[in-house]
């Protein structure tokens, strides 16, 4: 599957099995089990659980931010946030319940 599809962030089709807690997830090799998260911050990479993840909202990434977690709940994706330059931030991978991903064309 090419990534996001389906959506799920780091989703690759290298293994058809979530990896285990503390399992090696570094290069794209596939996605962590419920609940856990690629921590790419160690080396290796590995799952780690997600309460140890930055909330939605929170700064994933930044040039200057010193409070800053290297991951995202499974829920969210680290994306720029338009609001702040060269800061990314947890925002929700997919839309929300009654919201459109895109904005259709008539």
């Amino acid at each position: 599957y090419p990534f996001g599809d389906p959506i799920e962030t780091n989703n690759f089709c290298q293994f058809l099995a979530r990896i285990p807690a503390d399992g090696e997830c570094g290069n794209k090799v596939g996605i962590c089990v419920e609940g856990y998260t690629c921590d790419n911050t160690v080396d290796p990479p590995v799952c780690t659980a997600a309460t140890g993840c930055a909330s939605t909202g929170d700064v994933c990434y930044s040039t200057s931010e010193q409070d800053q977690k290297s991951c995202c709940l499974p829920s969210d994706a680290c994306l720029p946030d338009v609001n702040t330059p060269y800061t990314y931030t947890c925002q929700p991978d997919c839309a929300a319940a009654g919201e459109h991903a895109t904005t259709l064309l008539p």
